[in-house]
């Protein structure tokens, strides 16, 4: 797995020590040396071995395929927060999370909402390849 930043889908993290959390789970400090995100690595996305794969399938070098596979993960979270944005937006202030005049808590729910959405797709882009490799097909009961 290719981790990047969350917040600018940069590669370019540095991890520090460890941290324990609730529930006794550790994780280290994260930073993205591009964009200044602070978090834990825990909160970094993942981007599946199968979708670098692919590119690298179709004759790329595995470093130009590593950068398309960003691109495309920071262009689904672009796309996600322009078309759905509003609608997410709508639905955490209806559903009573954050005011309508809160619109920096608001904004920040939103990303975090896109960014949700983009971390569980690229999980499931993983499962998939997981189960086309062992043989399975489609398992919509999950």
């Amino acid at each position: 797995m290719n981790q990047v930043c969350p917040k600018c889908a940069s590669s370019h993290l540095v991890t520090g020590d460890a941290v324990i959390l609730g529930a006794g789970s550790v994780h280290k400090d994260a930073r993205c040396l591009n964009c200044g995100w602070d978090g834990k690595d825990n909160e970094v996305l993942s981007i599946p071995d199968a979708l670098i794969a692919k590119h690298v399938d179709a004759g790329l070098t595995a470093d130009r395929a590593t950068q398309i596979a960003r691109q495309m993960t920071e262009d689904l979270l672009a796309r996600l927060a322009h078309h759905a944005g509003k609608d997410v937006g709508r639905s955490l202030v209806e559903a009573g999370f954050v005011g309508l005049q809160d619109a920096p808590r608001l904004g920040r729910l939103i990303r975090a909402a896109c960014l949700g959405a983009v971390a569980k797709v690229l999980d499931e882009i993983e499962v998939i390849q997981q189960e086309a490799a062992g043989g399975q097909t489609d398992n919509p009961s999950r």
